[in-house]
């Protein structure tokens, strides 16, 4: 059957084993004994992680911008214009919403 979600569909494409999760500045050997002989300088570890992290976060955006591009280049003008009927209708909702939960809590609130 199919998914309900992305997440659900990306989950099944993966193995759903977990990385090795060494804490930052201790390495094990291949007996996975702790080595504490081997912690290396905070700020060498810092640096690292910091580039680590920044190179996710631009592959990640780089990644969701061509997706989304290919998605709205796959789509027909009457599609396009469907979907931000779609979203407007879901806007108004929301804040129709939001303002019976306000009106609702004033209520209790008097």
């Amino acid at each position: 059957s199919a998914p309900n979600n992305t997440t659900q569909f990306l989950m099944q494409e993966h193995p759903t084993t977990t990385p090795n999760q060494t804490p930052v500045g201790i390495s094990y050997d291949s007996d996975d004994d702790c080595d504490y002989n081997s912690i290396s300088s905070a700020d060498d570890n810092q640096v690292g992680l910091e580039s680590s992290g920044v190179f996710m976060e631009n592959d990640f955006a780089e990644t969701f911008e061509n997706i989304k591009a290919e998605t709205l280049d796959s789509k027909s003008k009457s599609q396009l214009i469907s979907d931000i009927v779609n979203l407007e209708k879901t806007v108004s909702d929301l804040v129709n919403e939001r303002q019976n939960v306000r009106h609702s809590s004033n209520d209790a609130n008097v």
